[in-house]
């Protein structure tokens, strides 16, 4: 009470003419602009709706890494007060809550969840079995060992297979796993031939050296696949990122459990 509602400026900032074409002459295009609202609002709770599905299983996940009841009676119960009726969680899902749960719950750094298996290893698969089954335990390990994989991890080692005197392309380099490898690039002082469809007359089209190595940023890469030339070396951040995840899997695989976190 008491304060200004509005307040006049001394100039004109902006306009709006209508026009015969105006959005508020239009009512095709009126209503095509409210589909646009309401499918974003619609949008809007269905990402609210995953998002609590994600907290509920991580928090979740996190009850059960120090739960002695072998039936994980206060972890389910966690779960079910947030979800009554959740649909089955899928391996990915299992993995993501995993993997934060041990870093976010207990600070297991992601670079030593190998060394520590043995303390989570045993209790984790027991409540990934208990909660959707024991056919769902291998595929939970593997996204937990892809979760750990830094982006920074991947980076570093794609830049490691270049040759050296290779010069270097780097495709996709407007997303975000392009942005990383050009900011771990610099550190290492490797210069880059950025290549971006989005970058003006940067385009895979454009002539590289034949001696080139090519750096696929993008996680789904088979168009830029097809674009590039014959002859060129190749190392995609898919594949580099599958290895490291598949050396940290060799280490989970490796170890038998003897004793969960908080026995």
């Amino acid at each position: 009470s008491g304060g200004v509602r509005w307040s006049g400026v001394e100039e004109v900032v902006a306009a709006y003419r209508v026009r015969p074409g105006s959005l508020s002459k239009n009512p095709r295009l009126m209503l095509e602009t409210l589909g646009r609202v309401m499918d974003r609002a619609t949008g809007a709770r269905a990402a609210l709706a995953t998002g609590l599905r994600d907290a509920a299983i991580f928090y979740a996940t996190m009850a059960a890494l120090t739960e002695r009841s072998a039936e994980f009676v206060s972890a389910k119960a966690m779960l079910r007060s947030v979800l009554e009726h959740p649909a089955a969680f899928t391996p990915a899902e299992l993995g993501r809550a995993g993997y934060w749960a041990l870093v976010m719950g207990f600070g297991v750094a992601p670079h030593r969840l190998g060394s520590t298996v043995e303390k989570w290893q045993p209790q984790m698969t027991a409540w990934w079995a208990s909660v959707a089954g024991a056919s769902k335990v291998d595929e939970a390990v593997e996204a937990l060992a892809l979760q750990a994989v830094s982006a920074e991890a991947v980076a570093g080692a794609m830049l490691d297979r270049v040759p050296e005197g290779s010069p270097v392309v780097l495709a996709g380099a407007m997303g975000q796993n392009g942005r990383t490898v050009s900011r771990i690039a610099r550190t290492r002082g490797v210069a880059l031939d950025l290549r971006d469809d989005r970058l003006p007359r940067s385009g895979l089209e454009r002539l590289m050296d034949a001696r080139s190595t090519v750096l696929v940023a993008p996680l789904a890469d088979e168009a830029i696949l097809t674009k590039l030339p014959r002859g060129v070396r190749v190392v995609r951040w898919s594949e580099v990122r599958a290895g490291l995840a598949e050396a940290l899997l060799e280490k989970l695989r490796e170890s038998s459990g003897r004793r969960a976190i908080g026995a």
